[in-house]
């Protein structure tokens, strides 16, 4: 039911207004498109940015007791589609869930005439979900900054603000990928928390 909605929605928008034509987007795009998580406001911009390149964005909101985060897919003319829950309201999960997407559409455009769906809390399964981790990932913060990230080493909050300011990335984004390479949960929760995707789109939490 979630996925016909978002489905809908696409076809309702591709129906009634006249959209640039898809013709690709590449790794390089992609990066653009990931520095602009440094301002939570930027949210706004996403939708008509990514009609200006052909991409249909819908934001759908999780239905109860459904583990599903985001959802890519070409309607039938081949333009491609992200659909994304909100299901967590953190910022961090907010950007990668939509990197993650459009990096199928960088990787595996050939095969989104099948909906890829996704639940971010289980672990990848095959090839292409962790080729599109891998990029989204490094889409947000390159391997080499990461390699060298002093705020792995010593975890403090002004290590974090630091290293954030330096690779251009809003902090929840290192808060969160540091929770997810760690064991500790609790790790920077006032960052990871301060900014509220889902009362920022939908108006209520």
């Amino acid at each position: 039911m979630w996925l016909s909605r978002i489905r809908q929605q696409a076809q309702l928008l591709v129906a009634s207004t006249e959209l640039v034509p898809f013709n690709g987007l590449s790794a390089i795009e992609l990066n653009e498109i990931a520095r602009l998580c440094v301002d939570p406001k930027e949210v706004f911009s996403l939708q008509q940015l990514l009609l200006n390149k052909g991409i249909v964005l819908i934001y759908e909101a999780s239905i109860p007791g459904m583990k599903l985060d985001g959802a890519v897919f070409c309607l039938d003319d081949g333009r491609p589609v992200v659909g994304l829950s909100l299901r967590y309201p953190r910022f961090d999960i907010f950007w990668f869930t939509l990197m993650h997407e459009l990096a199928h559409i960088v990787l595996h455009r050939e095969m989104l005439m099948d909906p890829i769906l996704e639940d971010l809390d289980a672990a990848p399964e095959g090839l292409i979900e962790e080729q599109a981790d891998r990029l989204a990932g490094d889409s947000l913060i390159s391997r080499s900054d990461w390699r060298s990230a002093n705020v792995k080493y010593s975890p403090t909050e002004e290590n974090l603000f630091e290293f954030a300011r330096r690779v251009g990335v809003h902090p929840a984004i290192v808060a969160g990928r540091l929770q997810r390479e760690s064991s500790r949960k609790n790790m920077f929760a006032t960052v990871l928390n301060e900014v509220n995707i889902r009362r920022m789109l939908f108006g209520h939490e």
